[in-house]
């Protein structure tokens, strides 16, 4: 089948960052959704419920298609969890839509899997008759973490030298692995020019130095929304302890970089749910500080107004507070 423009445009929308559309979404995104049922009559794309992604042949198309455009695009894959993909996909064109960002870089990494070396093994948390506490910060593999990886005061900081080795040793110490999810991490750079002469930290391959980070995660239940906060906590103490001394919660012109954990829904009423039910638990954030913990929905940032210069005339005025920090200072060593 000879593919139209449109037919083309339609198909190399189907990315690996973004291997599922569907009418909808195709419209918020500026495209046409109309050859939609002529590329599934055409064995290019399957559809279900409403939401289409590539077929074999399809994604055949997809590589010649980009080859001929000279795209630089990573062909999507069959989905493991079409609807998480499709919800991730609205998320990153709502923030697309809220903020230009043209003083900095938008870097966004879609459905992650974060190879983390947790210092405690087993549960991390613990809920019996609504009391709620974290385990894992009492656990001797986090003694021994704190012990043999010291937190690196800002003026002893390096990129190079002996602190980029904590890294290799971390792995040694802690050889169990367990996989984080992030259906989006949304990496903020500022005013990027002032931090290309930094050659980058040893090992940091998603580049997290020198960005504030914001997680999103799609998780519903409870039990699933305290499991990936205890992990994400184990994280960002491997990320500080070992993987970036010195360098997570402040950028190399010493601002601060923050992290926040927010956990998505569809609509408002969800979102103010969700935290309610995380709040009363108490201080999540703290055995981790400094972080934050919030809840956010796609309807509150549909229904904010467009083109914001940076991300933070947007979520503070959008988002459910569960868990602050209110400073950084404490952490100037």
């Amino acid at each position: 089948m000879t593919l139209q423009e449109n037919d083309t445009a339609l198909l190399l929308q189907f990315s690996q960052d973004h291997p599922v559309w569907s009418p909808r979404l195709l419209e918020l995104a500026g495209v046409d959704p109309a050859p939609l049922e002529k590329l599934v009559g055409a064995g290019l794309l399957n559809g279900e419920d409403g939401l289409f992604w590539l077929t074999e042949e399809g994604r055949t198309a997809f590589d010649e298609a980009a080859r001929e455009c000279f795209l630089n695009e990573q062909v999507g894959l069959v989905p493991g969890n079409p609807t998480r993909r499709a919800e991730t996909t609205e998320l990153w064109l709502a923030l697309q839509r809220a903020h230009r960002q043209r003083w900095g870089i938008k870097d966004y990494r879609f459905a992650l899997q974060i190879p983390v070396h947790p210092c405690s093994t087993g549960r991390a948390w613990r809920l019996e008759d609504g009391v709620f506490s974290w385990l894992w910060p009492q656990s001797a593999g986090a003694k021994k973490a704190l012990s043999l990886f010291p937190p690196v005061p800002l003026r002893e900081r390096a990129p190079r030298g002996s602190q980029s080795l904590r890294r290799f040793s971390w792995r040694e110490t802690f050889p169990s692995s367990e996989e984080l999810n992030a259906d989006l991490l949304y990496l903020c750079r500022y005013d990027y020019q002032y931090y290309e002469d930094f050659p980058g930290y040893p090992g940091d391959g998603l580049r997290l130095a020198n960005a504030d980070r914001f997680f999103f995660s799609f998780a519903q239940t409870l039990e699933e929304q305290l499991d990936l906060l205890g992990l994400y906590q184990s994280w960002l103490l491997q990320l500080r302890l070992a993987d970036l001394p010195g360098y997570l919660d402040f950028d190399t012109q010493e601002q601060d970089s923050v992290n926040w954990l927010l956990f998505v829904t569809a609509d408002e009423t969800t979102a103010a749910l969700n935290a309610d039910r995380l709040r009363a638990l108490g201080d999540l954030a703290e055995p981790a500080k400094p972080m934050e913990i919030w809840t956010v929905s796609l309807q509150a940032l549909w229904a904010a107004k467009p083109d914001h210069e940076v991300i933070w005339e947007v979520l503070p005025f959008v988002v459910h507070p569960i868990s602050r920090t209110p400073t950084l200072s404490c952490c100037k060593m």
